[in-house]
């Protein structure tokens, strides 16, 4: 599927003090820059602000900070795939939630929604179709909110991992950022191989052999197709399935095929 990137980075960072966001640093990176990693699969990339960004489109809403749909639809003017990702440049951990809201796209589009049920506006991928008739049926888009931009389309909520909606209005949330970057970097400094041998062996299950990739494949289908809670307890049940039938490599693979067939509703 084609599609695009809008990413608006053209606030007036108020609540920071006036500090541009986008050029806000984690982990030795701006926010612009994780924000344009995170979408690095769009045909195209259009920015919306007065920033710096290499190898995408800059546009700029007219008048200056008319607010988030006037940037949009300033922006719409530059996009030509059939579908349109809106984020905006403060989202750290955008990258996250790209692939899923990917997966799951249809009609005219989705919306993630956070852990308290919220729906991300600036968090979405939408039909460009349904999104520039929505543009069309207002004479003006100064100072409308996104929801109310939106509000026309049929959008399918999609549930997406909690630290991708942060977004930094705060030093409060750059803090909150910083930490989750931190855990980040302890999760990515753990050998999973190692820590799997590790159970394996305090449970009596010396010599194990089991596809870690497999498993963690039957978790991610499990979470995205049925719902996120889904994915424990079905990996769970494939495990226990596999060491009823006598553990086997080959037990193991059945058992995760099985479950993963009904996950897919197949």
């Amino acid at each position: 599927m084609l599609w695009d990137a809008v990413v608006l980075a053209g606030g007036r960072g108020s609540r920071l003090g006036g500090v541009d966001k986008a050029t806000l640093e984690l982990d030795g990176s701006t926010l612009l820059g994780r924000t344009l990693a995170a979408v690095a699969g769009a045909a195209r990339v259009i920015v919306v602000g007065e920033v710096d960004a290499p190898g995408a489109i800059v546009v700029r809403e007219e008048p200056r900070f008319a607010g988030p749909a006037a940037a949009v639809g300033a922006a719409l003017a530059e996009v030509r795939s059939p579908y349109v990702l809106l984020a905006g440049c403060d989202q750290p951990f955008l990258g996250d939630a790209v692939p899923m809201l990917l997966d799951a796209v249809t009609g005219d589009g989705v919306v993630a929604v956070d852990g308290d049920g919220r729906r991300q506006h600036l968090m979405s991928i939408v039909s460009t179709d349904a999104l520039q008739k929505s543009v069309r049926a207002h004479a003006s888009l100064t100072n409308m909110s996104l929801h109310a931009l939106l509000k026309p389309l049929d959008l399918v909520e999609v549930d997406v991992p909690l630290r991708s909606t942060l977004d930094i209005d705060t030093w409060h949330d750059r803090d909150s950022a910083v930490e989750m970057g931190t855990k980040e970097q302890a999760m990515a400094d753990v050998n999973l191989d190692e820590w799997v041998t590790q159970v394996a062996a305090e449970l009596g299950l010396d010599g194990l052999e089991l596809d870690t990739d497999a498993v963690l494949d039957l978790a991610s289908v499990a979470a995205h197709a049925v719902v996120r809670p889904a994915a424990p307890l079905t990996t769970f049940l494939a495990g226990l399935a596999a060491g009823r039938a006598g553990g086997s490599p080959d037990d193991i693979r059945d058992a995760i095929a099985r479950a993963m067939a009904l996950c897919e509703g197949e």
